[in-house]
């Protein structure tokens, strides 16, 4: 009976042994088959003592308790240490580049990599190619264009230099003139200032400001002008019937060329259907504009006007007159015309010697 009991008790170990070892290569193969390539080279800690038959530890205290008793690795799976085996010593860290998680040895994983506009080739550049001297006419919006490359997470801030003062900061506007806004488009690099109604006041320099470290800016120069409209001569025209009224209009001060310029008579737009001999010819080249009125009449008398679509208007006063001889004529008219002024205009030098003479005796 003794020898049955002993036998069965040997049985009983061999069988434990081989179990246990099963498990620990089904462990093993496990974290392999989930792409750890490091290994497991130490038994699970014994329990704490004063455990109750190995129960697991509960609070902060137990946890960081039975992190200190995890076993040392290494993180070559064939490497030894000096005494021979493969758990090492008890002060031995674990090789660098390496961190232990439950017991097991893992690659720690590369930083975070620096940001693109941290690299020396991809910091904030302004693109030259926007013009940075812009021309502007009075009342037409104005806008200041600033194209930045590799701007990441850096803002665009424009400020008024004659007074230091920030009008917008990316798309946000920090003063209370609402004439300025900044626009920008989520796929474009350009950050726009958008100045709407501009007075010839608002001529000077802007800066366009990247927040980079020290700060980067470009500059611009605005100049705002007060385009205007001027017919050549007198402001008072005063001319014989039959005669052809003859008007030449200039824009300057504008920063591109009018898209039109309207003649007006008194406050109707003078129309070439109504009235013939009528012609205007306009070149925008040279950005002028001539009214030609053939054989004016006592009905073409008033008030006529030069309007452009970018300037102010000018305008002029003209007589047309029946008999009457005035000293003020407009040139070009016709020859009997010009001939009965100079016969006046002697006339009254005659008439002012003549009282002169007088005066002396």
């Amino acid at each position: 009976m003794l020898v049955l009991m002993a036998l069965a008790s040997s049985i009983g170990k061999i069988v434990a042994a081989e179990s246990s070892q099963t498990m620990h290569r089904s462990s093993k193969e496990k974290y392999e088959n989930a792409g750890y390539y490091n290994q497991i080279i130490g038994p699970f800690p014994s329990p704490v003592h004063g455990s109750d038959n190995g129960s697991r530890l509960k609070g902060k205290h137990a946890a960081s308790d039975s992190e200190a008793r995890l076993p040392k690795v290494v993180n070559d799976t064939n490497a030894k240490f000096s005494n021979g085996s493969a758990f090492g010593k008890e002060d031995s860290a674990p090789p660098v580049g390496t961190q232990v998680r439950n017991g097991i040895v893992q690659r720690v994983p590369p930083s975070r990599p620096a940001p693109m506009y941290d690299k020396a080739t991809t910091h904030p550049t302004f693109d030259t190619s926007t013009p940075s001297k812009v021309l502007a006419a009075v009342g037409q919006t104005a806008y200041l264009h600033c194209r930045v490359h590799h701007l990441g997470d850096r803002v665009v801030t424009w400020i008024r230099k004659h007074d230091v003062h920030v009008l917008t900061v990316a798309l946000f506007t920090y003063t209370k003139d609402s004439r300025f806004t900044a626009l920008h488009s989520e796929a474009s690099n350009d950050w726009t200032l958008r100045l709407a109604s501009p007075q010839v006041s608002d001529s000077g320099t802007y800066e366009c400001q990247v927040s980079t470290e020290p700060s980067i800016s470009r500059i611009f120069q605005l100049q705002v002008v007060e385009a205007r409209a001027h017919i050549d001569g007198p402001t008072e025209i005063h001319m014989m019937s039959g005669s052809n009224i003859n008007l030449t209009c200039e824009v300057t001060g504008s920063p591109e060329p009018p898209q039109y310029i309207y003649w007006y008579a008194g406050k109707t737009l003078i129309n070439y259907s109504e009235r013939g001999g009528i012609s205007v010819v306009t070149d925008k080249r040279t950005r002028t504009s001539r009214l030609v009125v053939s054989r004016a009449t006592l009905a073409d008398s008033g008030n006529y006007t030069c309007a452009p679509a970018n300037a102010e208007s000018s305008s002029v006063s003209v007589y047309i007159l029946n008999g009457e001889h005035p000293a003020a004529m407009q040139g070009g008219e016709s020859t009997s015309a010009h001939c009965l002024s100079r016969v006046s205009v002697a006339i009254i030098a005659a008439i002012v010697a003549f009282k002169r003479h007088s005066t002396f005796r």
